[in-house]
């Protein structure tokens, strides 16, 4: 197997070593890869305060801000700047994730069910926008309970052979939550940014988001 063991993978705390994979990935993957491993979850009471269908008021702003903020902290770190500056800074592509994960929030905030959407940007990018009905102390919680943990949510991706089958470079994980929703329909929203690259020059580390991981993540990690 080529992919790296869970204990070679790497976060914020950036290490010495770069990780690199061969190329390419199958989108027709993706179905399987992201099926949930347990039974249909059932819906997230906290995620709908006040009536189900009242009003949400800065649901795009909120989402909007969320995404910023986490571009602005990648940004920030010269292992992954200059990947942020040609992809994530683009507009379009900051344009669709917001598109696709608005769409999909307004649903998870009527029923309390999560969604995903997965689709190829700028020629060499799998994109991946999970929208959770949990807030962000609850986020490594459920990726421990639908994947094991968060770096096991990534080994399965970049394990599986038919990852490298049809030209991606890089792996975006997007994911968006439900902070909180207050009685008068004031909305906020927590997200986070996973990048996992495969054979791209620009981007050498892989950045496992702190909020996804649980304590034994935490602890491989170096958190």
């Amino acid at each position: 197997m080529d992919g790296p063991a869970p204990d070679r993978m790497h976060g914020f705390r950036w290490p010495r070593s770069c990780v690199r994979l061969r190329r390419n990935v199958n989108v027709g993957l993706f179905s399987k890869l992201f099926a949930s491993d347990s039974p249909k979850p059932q819906p997230v009471a906290a995620a709908v305060n006040g009536a189900k269908n009242g009003k949400v008021l800065h649901l795009r702003s909120a989402m909007v801000q969320a995404f910023n903020d986490q571009i602005s902290k990648l940004a920030s770190m010269p292992p992954v700047s200059s990947f942020v500056d040609q992809h994530l800074r683009d507009e379009e592509l900051k344009q669709r994730v917001l598109a696709e994960a608005e769409q999909r929030m307004q649903q998870t905030l009527v029923d309390g069910l999560p969604l995903r959407v997965s689709y190829r940007e700028h020629e060499t990018l799998l994109v991946h926008v999970d929208v959770l009905p949990v807030n962000s102390k609850q986020a490594s919680e459920w990726f421990t309970r639908e994947h094991g943990s968060y770096l096991a949510f990534q080994s399965k991706i970049v394990d599986d052979p038919a990852f490298r089958s049809d030209g991606y470079k890089v792996f975006l994980h997007v994911v968006f939550g439900v902070e909180k929703r207050q009685a008068n329909g004031l909305f906020f929203a927590w997200s986070s940014i996973g990048l996992m690259p495969v054979w791209e020059p620009n981007l050498t580390e892989w950045v496992c988001p702190r909020v996804c991981c649980n304590e034994d993540d935490r602890a491989i990690l170096g958190f």
